[in-house]
């Protein structure tokens, strides 16, 4: 079976952005798979929010930049990635006018755009903010600021913003918990506390650039 697709009438109704070469999108459209073709035409057709899963090697990179080529000309477009690496690399292959940033840069440059005060980073500003809470209530040791600030920093790659869902990660992760302060509490104070530290003294950590935007 060969590779090459047979054109649709929804890829002859596709406009490009400027600048892009029409032989060299006709050329990635005409050998993309099923799968690949389907994601196009969804961003070409629909407003859906689409999420793209996929293994190593498969043509990620590819219909991504067909994606940005295809796209309405005056629309602004952002390609975010966990690494530079990852980011240098789709920064070559996409549009000029495509933002390509790492998810920490283009946080950080939100962060301090709209800081209150002048933005200084704190890498460890949540820590600290741990550590001061739990030494207020006299159960401070390092075993117990480690645990603390682990279950701080899986709430929100969880988005656990329910006391059931902060108790369910404290069970999942069969945590042991001090008496005296409960896991929902402490989660709640310390990012009450971070939230405050970066209004009022522009403190920001690497955990802001994520979740503050």
């Amino acid at each position: 079976m060969s590779d090459v697709q047979t054109q649709t009438p929804w890829q002859d109704t596709i406009t490009l952005r400027a600048g892009v070469p029409k032989t060299e999108v006709q050329q990635a459209l005409a050998r993309m798979t099923p799968e690949q073709l389907a994601v196009i035409q969804a961003v070409h057709e629909t407003g859906w929010s689409l999420t793209v899963q996929s293994t190593a090697g498969s043509g990620k990179s590819t219909v991504l930049r067909t994606v940005a080529q295809v796209l309405p000309a005056g629309l602004r477009i952002g390609a975010f990635a966990l690494n530079k690496s990852i980011a240098r690399s789709l920064k070559d292959a996409l549009p000029s006018d495509v933002q390509v940033s790492t998810f920490h840069a283009f946080g950080k440059t939100m962060v301090e755009e709209c800081s209150p005060r002048k933005a200084t980073f704190s890498e460890w500003k949540r820590k600290h903010l741990v550590d001061s809470l739990l030494k207020e209530r006299g159960l401070y040791s390092k075993g117990v600021a480690k645990t603390a600030l682990a279950l701080v920093k899986l709430s929100m790659v969880h988005i656990a913003n329910t006391g059931a869902a902060i108790e369910g990660l404290v069970s999942e992760q069969e945590m042991e918990w001090p008496a005296g302060l409960s896991p929902v509490e402490l989660v709640r104070l310390v990012q009450d506390r971070a939230l405050s530290d970066f209004l009022e003294r522009g403190h920001y950590d690497y955990d802001d650039m994520l979740y503050l935007p």
